[in-house]
């Protein structure tokens, strides 16, 4: 029996140790079902697509047993624009979430295609990605998923290889040129012995499923899937998919924290510096004293923010202070997941964040802005306002059956105001 109808809370996560490729994606997914190869032949018969055959073997890597995915084709590399592709898919039988997931996948190809190439979109001849195995490939991959219950993806850090690649236009160095574009603002890295790691259908479906890449989530591992590359070398030539349900208590994510020392600057000044750095999507800024060279008093200007932001944060920094160099260090963030809901109380609605754990309210905090604006409405202290909504029982106009299901308590803490004080 496959995964179908799962809980949606579930999260795969790719361990790219030894590279990504469509094919390698795909075979993973068949191997955690058990009737994964039957449902995939199935539904691929939907695509109006010939000349080609399916071959699924058992093998191994390293002494690793696994799943070896293979699109045996007689029309050999086939030249198609995004169109042809597009037509392919849509006149299929295939669900439309299959369709537009898929479609977004060549799309993200072709850009990736015409800004190395110098083309307009529409112009990009697909060589390689054209071809009946790289339509399987993503195809078959948006299929899998779909079977599984499209949990969320998560990539290792990917071990993009080394050395030359045969292309359409030769020999290039890898990651070839396609493969690059696609994985700018992730975590790359080289191992191994040489060879192409990384395709550009595994680039693909990383920019594709998940945007960039993380460290493996908490949470029960409820089924694995090995697939297996074509090569083998000093690494294990195979891609480890571990299917985990969402225990929904901590998250683990990788940040950067920009810094810089500055002594003579207008405070004034300062404040625009941090509210631009949250418009350009800062996670924190904040600001430090510290005591410079010559005895000078000093702040400390401290940036938290996501990886694929540092230079555009860091840019910010450089124009908007007057510092001459920004510091960088890479961190790991813990955090426990929110929501915001809006509630109708006797002062007016109010948005609360909650902080979860394992599906149960830790903690709960109202908006500050929303405080600011009842007691500026009701000629009301801040004290004031808490101690009203403190004492009162929410329910969120539109999202109380759902939550109620959950088991969550709307109830703010009696002692609420004493946070604040």
């Amino acid at each position: 029996m496959g995964f179908c109808g799962m809980d949606p809370d579930r999260i795969l996560f790719m361990d790219c140790f030894a590279g990504l490729s469509g094919d390698m994606f795909l075979s993973s997914l068949i191997d955690m079902t058990t009737d994964g190869e039957a449902y995939l032949r199935k539904e691929l018969g939907k695509l109006p697509l010939e000349g080609y055959e399916l071959k699924i073997s058992r093998s191994s890597r390293g002494g690793i047993c696994g799943l070896r995915f293979e699109v045996l084709q007689q029309e050999g590399h086939r030249h198609r624009h995004l169109s042809d592709i597009a037509e392919i898919i849509e006149q299929s039988t295939l669900s439309d979430k299959v369709k537009s997931e898929t479609m977004s996948a060549f799309a993200m190809l072709a850009e990736a295609e015409a800004k190395v190439h110098g083309e307009p979109v529409d112009h990009v001849h697909f060589h390689e990605v054209g071809a009946v195995d790289s339509i399987i490939d993503i195809t078959g991959a948006m299929i899998m998923l779909e079977h599984i219950g499209w949990p969320h993806v998560r990539f290792s850090s990917l071990n993009v290889g080394s050395g030359m690649v045969k292309c359409e236009h030769g020999m290039l160095p890898v990651p070839a040129p396609a493969t690059a574009e696609l994985l700018k603002g992730m975590d790359v890295y080289s191992s191994g012995d040489p060879m192409e790691r990384v395709t550009p259908t595994g680039a693909v479906l990383v920019k594709t499923l998940a945007g960039g890449t993380s460290q493996m989530p908490s949470g029960k591992i409820q089924s694995i899937g090995i697939g297996l590359g074509y090569r083998d070398g000093e690494l294990p030539n195979l891609l480890r998919a571990t299917l985990l349900s969402d225990s929904r208590d901590y998250g683990h994510d990788q940040c950067v924290v920009l810094s810089a020392n500055i002594d003579d600057m207008i405070p004034q000044d300062l404040s625009v510096s941090m509210e631009r750095l949250f418009a350009a999507g800062a996670l924190d800024v904040w600001f430090e004293q510290i005591q410079m060279k010559k005895d000078r008093p000093g702040i400390k200007l401290c940036c938290l923010g996501n990886k694929p932001d540092k230079d555009r944060l860091a840019a910010i920094i450089l124009r908007e202070t007057t510092t001459l160099g920004v510091r960088s260090s890479c961190v790991s963030r813990t955090t426990l997941a929110r929501s915001i809901d809006t509630f109708m109380t006797s002062l007016g609605e109010v948005r609360i964040k909650s902080a979860l754990s394992c599906g149960k309210i830790l903690k709960q905090m109202p908006e500050f802005d929303d405080l600011r604006r009842i007691a500026e409405e009701h000629g009301m202290s801040l004290p004031e306002v808490r101690a009203v909504l403190a004492g009162e029982k929410f329910t969120p106009p539109t999202t109380v059956a759902k939550e109620e299901k959950k088991g969550y308590s709307f109830d703010l803490p009696a002692d609420l105001h004493k946070h604040h004080h």
